[in-house]
């Protein structure tokens, strides 16, 4: 029986803030419960949920790895490592920054590229490896033939028949499983907004696909999760159906023992809607705001006021559902007054968690290209593709003071009354972040930079 070992490493980073989230992203407990009902012995790894031993992962016969940008170059060491070790140890990457770049993947080590999603094409990989047969006919999926890159034409993105025809992902599969805080059940794939720094639509097509209702109800019911959270990009995107979901949990009493989260729009949090999500035990909501500067809203085609914000924020705090309001600074129309501004907004409309960030140009985007068209993009080093770090030169000051005024900006919202009341919700995490960061800045000022040194480039294994 092939032993396979999924692995969704952490960031390089010593400093980034998705490391607080114990929740597996998606991918590899469903690769993982499509490979083990084929008959594969499979264990999948989160390095942010819980740490392991590299050493462990010799004793499979395959080694798959889902990255993003921030984590990729972790990814490439674990590929180093692993051939140092195991030189013929065959290993499978797959998530959204390799697929816009995949011949940096098989040039740090990579078997097998994967390109986009990877429900119907990890088998035939598998497969093809185990039985040493060519990877030829497999559509969506990178390689080296004889020193040549060899990029299979796209795959179709899937459609909802074939989310519905997903298995529900075992999360049992996952070292450390018990500490995931909730559990993540899919909705929705893909996005009909075309903003300037998301890759969603990239990655999973312009149009929105969904799971029907009845798949999802099933799954909430057979996993008998504590708490869920919703993987969709926007949990309203399509509005009848996000109702006909609440009235389903309301109807089959799936209220959770902890609350529920979900991300969506601020604009969508119509009255209605939002009293339903309270009574189907919602507890919060992640809302991209991005910004209260509307030329950076247009810039970044965003298709959001800041009267929606306010309105929105309003309807959250009269159902009492917490909102953690996500910003990005540092676009082109920002000014340093605009980033000061955010914590007393924040403050003000009675978001309950602030997270602050700087915009990123992740590979694929059209931010991306239009940064590097016009040479602005100042570092490849991926580590640095966090949000904590400025990695192309602002049009309005300097990358060290949008560092700075950003994390100024967050601590002065969690030393803040509304930051001090999060003591009622637990440990103060993000003021515990934000403090880090600060004392990071400091330390850049006395010239003492952060030290983040890109992968060595690995010795080919060819199949």
């Amino acid at each position: 029986m092939l032993r396979i070992a999924l692995v969704e490493p952490k960031a390089s980073s010593a400093f980034n803030i998705y490391s607080l989230i114990r929740m597996p992203r998606l991918a590899l407990p469903l690769l993982g419960t499509i490979l083990s009902k084929a008959g594969y012995k499979v264990k999948v790894f989160c390095e942010d949920l819980m740490p392991f031993d590299w050493r462990e992962l010799l004793q499979y016969d395959l080694v798959g790895i889902s990255a993003i940008t921030c984590t990729v170059n972790r990814a490439y060491q674990l590929m180093a490592f692993l051939e140092r070790h195991r030189p013929n140890l065959p290993k499978i990457i797959g998530g959204p920054h390799v697929s816009e770049l995949p011949e940096e993947a098989l040039s740090f080590g990579a078997d097998v590229v994967v390109r986009s999603e990877g429900e119907k094409k990890i088998l035939p990989i598998v497969q093809a490896i185990a039985e040493g047969q060519e990877l030829t006919g497999i559509p969506g999926i990178s390689y080296l033939n004889n020193g040549q890159y060899v990029h299979a034409d796209d795959a179709p993105n899937l459609t909802d028949a074939d989310l519905d025809n997903n298995p529900f992902p075992h999360f049992s599969l996952i070292h450390g499983h018990e500490r995931i805080h909730q559990t993540p059940i899919e909705t929705s794939r893909g996005c009909p907004y075309r903003c300037k720094f998301c890759h969603v639509s990239r990655q999973f097509g312009p149009v929105l696909h969904l799971r029907s209702v009845e798949s999802v109800l099933s799954e909430i019911e057979w996993q008998r999760p504590e708490s869920v959270f919703f993987v969709a990009d926007n949990f309203f995107a399509n509005p009848d159906y996000g109702l006909k979901l609440l009235e389903g949990m309301i109807r089959r009493e799936l209220r959770p023992l902890r609350g529920n989260q979900a991300q969506m729009r601020v604009g969508d949090a119509q009255e209605e809607r939002v009293r339903m999500m309270k009574e189907a035990g919602f507890e919060w909501v992640f809302l991209g705001l991005e910004s209260i500067n509307p030329e950076s809203l247009k810039e970044l085609r965003k298709q959001q006021k800041i009267e929606e914000m306010i309105r929105g924020l309003g309807v959250f705090r009269k159902y009492e559902i917490k909102a953690h309001g996500m910003f990005m600074t540092g676009a082109d129309s920002d000014h340093i007054k605009d980033i000061r501004a955010i914590p007393a907004f924040a403050a003000k409309y009675g978001i309950t968690t602030l997270q602050m960030l700087i915009l990123t140009p992740l590979p694929g985007t059209t931010l991306f290209e239009e940064l590097d068209q016009n040479g602005r993009i100042t570092s490849r080093n991926w580590a640095l593709y966090t949000g904590h770090e400025a990695v192309f030169k602002p049009a309005q000051m300097s990358a060290r003071r949008l560092r700075f005024e950003t994390t100024l900006a967050m601590l002065r919202f969690y030393v803040g009354p509304p930051g001090l009341k999060l003591l009622r919700f637990g440990p103060g995490n993000y003021l515990t972040v934000a403090s880090s960061f600060l004392a990071q800045e400091f330390k850049r000022r006395f010239n003492q930079p952060l030290k983040v040194s890109s992968p060595k480039t690995s010795r080919r294994v060819r199949l």
